[in-house]
């Protein structure tokens, strides 16, 4: 293995579309790491369930069996922000080398003192930075991140204005331009659509983890970008090309090109897990507006909310009895007399719940819930028709020919 080793974790990337819009849209970067040797990957989960409550097909599983280099049947994480009950080492808890780490899919740096640098996904309420310097700039993305459509306005402004006094320890006035020019050509672009943000913040985040190492001698780094998989499962449509695709690759590209141009350093990029196309199926994914609002509509009592990725969250309660109540309230649901949630108890008073139903929703579509009937739209939103869903193959594509034509995903880190 190279002295510098870069791990570029292109979330659930289609090879198809790196291809095709590689080669029309000219993103020469893109072409290059196309022609590294490539590794077909698979996982045996599948999705099970509406929304796959009951399966393990999922990054946030996927992620944690490629950095422990076991299957999600033994480490039997599923849910986003469980990783504090992962009871395995991950990879940079086994190798006695410098990591160097932002972003990974529900990872946790724990004590691992080969970690020099550990910026956790801010969906994870649980984790921390490292150094501590850098909570600075991860407190502000994760309230912006997790109060999506509750801020004010003027909340929002002071929570970017502290971010950007902190960013200026990290980048020159030079990348803190950029990241405002590629701002405002976005939302010239697309208004204020969430890929703008996304798009924006991976390109800094890469600026600011770059200078931790770059000059160094020897090192592991590893970067995750989730914002391709993000552009197709909104916007990946079979006879258009998307312009939302075509923004996230080049900015993808320049990524690739920046990496590329590194001393000495070696690249590896890995997807995990892919996508298919599913825009014929008619996928419906909503959301609800707010969670607090929508279970105290239902009469839920509970102490906080944790929202996640999508449409689920973790409800914390004050009492076993008072989490055991909405356990019951929420099965009882019912949607064109279907069960809507999936529910799953969990330890100290927590709980965890999904909205299944992915279907079109109508204006006048009622929820019943002990009799009572409640308006649909009233508590919950379109997020968006789903047009790409997880698949259990993946590929590696990488400098260096370390893999074997095809392995499970899970043991990625046995070859390198």
């Amino acid at each position: 293995m190279n002295k510098k080793l870069f791990l570029l974790e292109l979330n659930e990337f289609n090879i198809n579309i790196l291809k095709y819009y590689s080669k029309k849209y000219n993103l020469t970067n893109i072409q290059k790491i196309l022609k590294f040797n490539k590794t077909n990957t698979y996982t045996n989960d599948r999705y099970i369930g509406d929304n796959n409550q009951f399966g393990y097909l999922d990054p946030w599983s996927q992620w944690v069996s490629i950095h422990t280099q076991t299957p999600a049947k033994v480490h039997k994480i599923k849910n986003l922000g469980d990783i504090p009950s992962l009871k395995l080492k991950q990879i940079w808890e086994k190798r006695k080398k410098d990591f160097y780490i932002w972003g990974p899919m529900n990872a946790s740096k724990r004590n691992s003192k080969n970690v020099k640098v550990f910026f956790p996904d801010p969906w994870v309420y649980s984790e921390k930075a490292h150094p501590i310097k850098l909570n600075n700039i991860l407190m502000p993305i994760k309230k912006i991140t997790k109060s999506r459509g509750k801020l004010s306005n003027k909340k929002k402004l002071i929570l970017i204005a502290k971010l950007i006094k902190n960013l200026k320890s990290y980048l020159s006035i030079k990348d803190l331009n950029n990241f405002f020019i590629n701002l405002l050509k976005g939302y010239f672009k697309f208004g204020n659509k969430n890929l703008v943000q996304i798009v924006a913040w991976e390109d800094l985040s890469f600026r600011i983890f770059t200078n931790f190492f770059k000059k160094k001698d020897s090192f592991f780094a590893i970067f995750f970008l989730n914002s391709l998989a993000h552009v197709q499962h909104h916007y990946w449509q079979k006879k258009n090309d998307s312009n939302e695709i075509i923004f996230c690759l080049r900015k993808i590209d320049s990524i690739i090109d920046y990496l590329i141009k590194i001393k000495n350093i070696e690249l590896i990029i890995f997807n995990g897990l892919s996508q298919t196309n599913v825009e014929d199926d008619k996928l419906y994914l909503y959301e609800q507006i707010s969670h607090e609002e929508f279970l105290n509509s239902i009469g839920i009592k509970f102490k906080r909310i944790e929202k996640l990725m999508t449409n689920d969250a973790f409800i914390f309660f004050n009492t076993s009895k008072d989490k055991k109540k909405c356990a019951n309230l929420l099965n009882k649901v019912r949607f064109k007399s279907k069960k809507i949630f999936f529910v799953e108890t969990k330890k100290d008073n927590k709980l965890f719940y999904k909205t299944n139903y992915i279907k079109k929703v109508s204006k006048n579509d009622k929820l019943i819930i002990n009799k009572k009937k409640i308006t649909f739209l009233k508590y919950f939103q379109l997020i968006t028709l789903r047009r790409g869903v997880h698949s259990h193959n993946g590929e590696i594509l990488s400098q260096k020919k370390y893999f074997p034509k095809r392995i499970p995903n899970h043991k990625f880190f046995n070859y390198i």
